[in-house]
């Protein structure tokens, strides 16, 4: 009988697609939701670091920092 090279990654597939559909998916959808000013009524519109930039500079964000840890 002939070996067959691609059967072990068959075997694989279904792993590999549950993986990147339930782990790493979510992922890069929260990593681009932080990039954009996203609004579930309208289209997202990129506005680079500025979720960062307010988020960094709210006096709010250091207290409750502080709190959570």
């Amino acid at each position: 009988m002939r070996y067959k090279w691609y059967v072990p990654y068959l075997f694989i597939l279904p792993a590999m697609i549950g993986l990147f559909v339930f782990r790493l998916g979510p992922i890069f959808f929260a990593i681009s939701m932080a990039f954009t000013d996203w609004s579930p009524f309208g289209s997202p519109s990129f506005i680079g670091l500025e979720n960062f930039i307010d988020l960094f500079t709210s006096p709010d964000f250091w207290r409750i920092l502080l709190n959570t840890l």
